[in-house]
């Protein structure tokens, strides 16, 4: 090992050194001051510290806290005394190892052993820490994301390609990404439907790429595996395709948007920087992607529930316009047959009248005054014959009245007076 001896007495230095270079280490500074040493710990990186409890400008302690706070390496405390107190002390300030004088030489060796081995506990131990403090803000970003997604999903009238482009938004922002893509399975194509990004032009949306077998891309490869894929330097992917309005991705995450065993679409994660992302970062797309799928399944499910309704209601209005349209008609067809009937049983004495009073009119000894009734009776009965014969027509007398409602036109088709002019029927003609 590489050591740095502090302590102001030059004798105990020269013990030191030779205690560890018999050991096969090498001392790569000396210093007498506490400030001396955290002035040389930037230069010569040791790999650890003998480090004395009382210096003549500041405590051993308080150089061990400069030490592991600025430069963590190391450090075994030395020191005369050996109270609880100041182990308690020296434990805190982050000191791996102690030791009493007078040294030992086996000693020194077992606590340089020690000081490593604890301070490496201690790195793996902040590295676990660490991972675990940013795999919990990492959830907690994800949590917000699939909250807004719960709540967004649900509202009335809710548009899917908007929550999908408030999602890409979301995550790239949130967790600090070059480039999001939320691509759907659209015929045989996958279709962008929603990016973010600095570099993101609008032409984007609704970029296809085509599907079929063997076809190049990794999201491509996503969309028809339906595995998760993550590539940290694309240049040595065969499956990668240059995007064609941005060369400068080099490191891609793709996870399958999927519900069940079908799969919906890709989400698509790109970086400018080589190894940036991580399988942490596939863990958590695929947590949001697994929310995503579901919603994306919900709001398509949806919207083919209300296009269901509105054929329904389309098919269902139709369906009483036939109906009001067969009812009318079944109306007509009986107002038929009892204009056949009324048609039938009035022809006769009808024609009796009619002949009748013109045989009565057209005599010479009837006053002139009887005349004139007779000719209003068989003006009159002609009427009642054209009207008679309009009933045999009677479908095609419909004409339009207020509102949606029809009527029967029974008006004259020729002037009345144009009538008795006309050849009068025989007494025999029905």
């Amino acid at each position: 090992m590489q050591v740095m001896i502090v302590d102001d007495q030059r004798t105990t230095r020269a013990v030191l050194r030779g205690f560890l270079e018999r050991h096969g280490h090498s001392v790569v500074q000396e210093a007498s001051t506490g400030t001396e040493a955290l002035t040389a710990l930037e230069e010569c990186r040791p790999d650890v510290v003998l480090l004395d409890v009382e210096l003549p400008d500041m405590s051993g302690i308080e150089v061990a806290r400069q030490i592991m706070e600025h430069a963590p390496v190391p450090v075994v405390m030395i020191s005369a005394h050996e109270e609880d107190d100041l182990v308690l002390q020296a434990t805190q300030a982050g000191i791996h190892a102690y030791l009493t004088k007078p040294i030992d030489g086996r000693d020194l060796q077992r606590a340089l052993i020690v000081a490593r081995a604890r301070f490496e506990d201690m790195r793996t131990m902040q590295k676990l820490r660490q991972a675990a403090e940013q795999r919990a803000f990492h959830l907690a970003l994800a949590h917000n994301i699939v909250r807004y997604l719960a709540s967004t999903a649900g509202s009335a009238g809710t548009n899917l390609s908007h929550v999908l482009q408030q999602v890409a938004e979301r995550i790239q922002t949130q967790f600090g990404y070059y480039e999001v893509i939320i691509a759907l399975i659209e015929d045989d194509a996958l279709t962008v439907s929603a990016a973010a990004g600095a570099q993101v032009p609008a032409e984007k949306i609704g970029y296809r790429i085509p599907l079929y077998p063997d076809c190049p891309g990794i999201m491509a490869w996503v969309a028809q595996n339906g595995k998760t894929l993550l590539v940290p330097d694309v240049r040595q992917e065969e499956r990668f395709l240059p995007c064609p309005w941005d060369a400068s991705t080099l490191c891609e995450l793709a996870v399958p948007l999927c519900v069940g065993e079908r799969i919906l679409g890709v989400l698509d994660i790109q970086s400018t920087q080589v190894g940036s992302l991580t399988q942490e970062d596939a863990e958590m797309m695929e947590i949001l992607a697994g929310s995503l799928g579901a919603v994306i399944d919900n709001m398509r499910l949806v919207d083919e529930l209300r296009e269901h309704a509105r054929r329904l209601e389309e098919a269902n209005s139709q369906l009483i316009a036939a109906r009001e349209q067969l009812i009318r008609s079944e109306r007509l067809a009986a107002i038929g047959q009892v204009a056949a009937a009324v048609q039938h049983e009035v022809s006769n004495p009808l024609t009796a009248v009619l002949g009748n009073a013109q045989w009565l009119a057209e005599r010479a000894n009837v006053p002139d005054e009887v005349r004139d009734i007779l000719r209003v009776i068989a003006r009159e009965s002609l009427r009642i014959r054209d009207v008679l014969r309009q009933l045999d027509e009677v479908q095609d007398r419909v004409v339009p009245y207020a509102g949606d409602a029809q009527m029967l036109d029974l008006r004259h088709s020729q002037p009345p007076d144009a009538a008795v002019t006309s050849q009068s029927p025989s007494p025999n003609d029905h």
